[in-house]
């Protein structure tokens, strides 16, 4: 194509047809110009593309993180109830049950919990500078979210803090019976007779209906966090399908 426009050219300066010439040279300005915005916009649409399949990348990451939290929040939720109900067995009729089974009852008691959210694929999001292309709603959602599961400071009325104090009241009434502890978890006890004892005591049933409330406490902060999941997973569910994009597989 160069070859033969510049063989044109030459015809021209040869024949002293000026205006033709400069005609043509005109001519051959746009198609340049024509060329160059061609490539820019190819060069804009490619760089569109990969930004777009980065930013696609990035939220397959974070529905992939929010199904892992809800599974983890699932499972805290079947832990609770198991915990409650041990803590009710023990302050309705701890007096009937036998020593061993008392003796572990309350060990299973020694525990603190709490929930997290998996923010990698947030953090992520939260440095792409694609972000505002998404729809508000859904950005909004994510960023209420993991403003409130992402991270908590341990302050005194966080449920974090509240479930650690039961924890360390109850170690700290075990200890003066002689019990060893290790981390948050009893070790066995060889003399579970004192149990019996314990169970009685009003501190000690005061210690339990403690940690019931604030596992109480725990379960709604889990009811609300798996709530805020679930219709975080619908919103990129339905902007996956509005991109056609695929909806990443759940696990069975």
């Amino acid at each position: 194509m160069i070859t033969f426009l510049r063989k044109i050219r030459r015809s021209l300066l040869r024949e002293n047809k000026v205006s033709k010439y400069l005609l043509y040279a005109l001519g051959e300005i746009v198609l340049v110009v024509i060329g160059i915005l061609i490539a820019l916009q190819i060069n804009n649409w490619n760089e569109e593309r990969k930004a777009r399949q980065a930013l696609h990348t990035i939220l397959r990451e974070v529905y992939e993180n929010l199904l892992s939290d809800q599974q983890d929040l699932e499972y805290s939720i079947e832990e609770y109830q198991d915990f409650v109900k041990n803590l009710e067995i023990l302050m309705e009729r701890g007096v009937t049950l036998p020593q061993d089974s008392l003796a572990q009852r309350i060990s299973d008691v020694h525990r603190a919990t709490s929930f997290l959210a998996q923010d990698f694929g947030y953090a992520k999001l939260s440095n792409n500078a694609t972000t505002q292309r998404l729809p508000k709603n859904l950005t909004s959602s994510l960023a209420r979210y993991y403003a409130q599961y992402r991270a908590q400071s341990l302050s005194n009325t966080s449920p974090e803090f509240l479930s650690l104090y039961s924890v360390n009241a109850l170690r700290d009434y075990l200890i003066e019976y002689g019990f060893p502890i290790g981390g948050l978890y009893m070790e066995p006890v060889k003399n579970s007779a004192v149990f019996l004892t314990i169970i009685e005591d009003p501190e000690f049933l005061g210690i339990l209906r403690n940690t019931k409330y604030t596992w109480d406490i725990h379960k709604m902060g889990f009811d609300d966090a798996i709530k805020q999941v679930n219709g975080n997973l619908q919103l990129l569910e339905e902007y996956f399908i509005s991109n056609d994009m695929s909806i990443p597989e759940r696990d069975q």
